[in-house]
């Protein structure tokens, strides 16, 4: 029950940069995608259904136009979309 509320604010915590062509849940996915998680790990993590990870990871490599994860976290890195480290 907490979960869910607390997943909420972390969306909405996610301030994309003004130029950042992905909205905040395809933000959270794609720094998950970056951390080498499974479409199953981020769907747990994120409370969502794998298919919405799964939409959003393809809305990501579309208006990425990308084709693999690779080149998403690739993409994104300059965007500012990912934490650098």
């Amino acid at each position: 029950m907490l979960a869910p509320a607390l997943n909420q604010l972390i969306l909405t915590a996610i301030t994309p940069p003004a130029d950042a062509p992905l909205s905040p849940g395809e933000i959270a996915v794609m720094r998950h995608l970056a951390g080498h998680r499974t479409v199953h790990e981020i769907a747990v993590e994120l409370h969502l259904s794998p298919n919405t990870v799964k939409t959003h990871v393809a809305s990501i490599y579309r208006k990425l136009a990308v084709h693999t994860r690779r080149d998403a976290i690739r993409a994104a890195l300059p965007l500012g979309i990912l934490p650098t480290q």
